[in-house]
């Protein structure tokens, strides 16, 4: 869900500045670098919100479910 917000918001900021460096570019060389920069960029943020999210799903599930569940699982196991 992060995806299309990463790869349309970040990138400009991020990439603007390196295509201006670039005086030889010019038209459709100039197009075609902004959007391979900008995707490249945008599916590197974009992966790096998904895994710290799924980092943080991990650890409240393991740290708030996992006590909740284990007494309960316990009194079921015990014969």
């Amino acid at each position: 869900m992060s995806g299309p917000i990463t790869s349309m918001i970040i990138p400009d900021i991020m990439i603007d500045p390196i295509i201006r460096t670039m005086p030889y570019t010019v038209g459709l060389a100039q197009i075609v670098i902004g959007l391979v920069i900008r995707f490249v960029v945008g599916f590197v943020v974009g992966l790096m919100i998904r895994l710290m999210i799924r980092l943080m799903i991990r650890l409240v599930v393991s740290f708030m479910v996992g006590p909740i569940i284990g007494p309960v699982a316990a009194t079921f196991t015990t014969a």
